[in-house]
């Protein structure tokens, strides 16, 4: 079972990404959009997918946990990406999987089983898994008859930051929460540290890293030892089952647009704080400390 996984911090263009890899020429792909989420966006909230359907109606998503006891997984993912018990279990999961994932029996079992479904309902070569968050790249890697390539995607931390300021639409009538600059700025610098972190532990898995401001120049791909060659112009198929992501995943777009408005709009005050905070990432990523 082929994935592909998307690591990266909120508002990088992740869903973008994700429709550019389905536009390339010859490819097979299905795209399970934030799978890290289902249980939240899906079970709880109901949200549509990428298809207008909402997900306890898509027929596709009924069949893959069609007896699987997501309750259980989903309290046992609660205690699992706890920002204060993560780190003992990702210290677990490195020394010893297996205890790890007795642990977590119904997490993994029910993660487990749900992909091999998407796999094999979904008749795709390779699952595009564009959670971004790095937990669920830690879970992927504990999985079972799992062959991964991490896509990890960058963009400027006081472009994020900018962009968490403003106000945007997350569903009909209902806008994403605002997060302070301070909040924003350790919450990416988390994030990549993390997928960082991961990367190098797991060296034998491939490792890419991308940045948003590049997009538009992205010709191909290789995943898997096989090169796929971008084409705009094609149209995604109608059979879009992605949860999560922003707007943007309803759009069947032929172009592309780097949006930089953080850098002619964001105040001076602002991009010096989150610089402040994520200067070491800044300077590895090579962006420029002045804006």
């Amino acid at each position: 079972m082929k994935i592909i996984f998307i690591g990266s911090y909120p508002r990088s263009g992740s869903t973008i990404l994700d429709v550019i890899i389905r536009k390339t020429k010859n490819s097979n792909f299905i795209s399970i959009g934030e799978f890290f989420y289902v249980f939240e966006k899906g079970f709880t909230n109901n949200e549509l997918c990428a298809d207008g359907v909402k997900f306890l109606d898509h027929p596709f998503w009924k069949e893959i946990f069609l007896n699987l006891g997501h309750e259980r997984a989903a309290k046992e993912l609660e205690f699992f990406k706890n920002p204060l018990f993560f780190p003992i279990f990702f210290f677990i999961g490195c020394i010893n999987k297996t205890i790890l994932i007795n642990f977590f029996p119904n997490l993994f079992q029910t993660l487990n089983t749900a992909l091999e479904r998407v796999y094999k309902n979904s008749g795709k070569r390779i699952i595009i898994d564009a959670s971004k968050d790095p937990r669920q790249l830690f879970i992927l890697t504990l999985l079972r008859n799992v062959d991964i390539e991490i896509l990890h995607l960058i963009r400027d931390s006081r472009a994020t930051a900018f962009s968490w300021k403003k106000k945007k639409i997350y569903k009909e009538n209902v806008y994403f929460k605002k997060k302070s600059i301070l909040r924003s700025s350790l919450r990416w610098m988390n994030d990549h540290l993390w997928l960082i972190l991961l990367a190098k532990i797991n060296y034998k898995i491939p490792y890419k890293q991308l940045f948003y401001e590049n997009l538009d120049k992205i010709h191909s791909f290789t995943f898997f030892e096989k090169k796929y060659y971008v084409d705009l112009e094609k149209e995604v198929s109608k059979f879009n089952i992605e949860i999560g992501g922003n707007v943007n995943k309803f759009n069947n777009f032929k172009t592309i647009n780097i949006d930089n408005e953080w850098k002619l709009k964001m105040k001076k005050i602002d991009s010096t704080f989150a610089t402040f905070l994520t200067w070491p990432l800044i300077i590895y990523y090579n962006y420029k400390i002045k804006k």
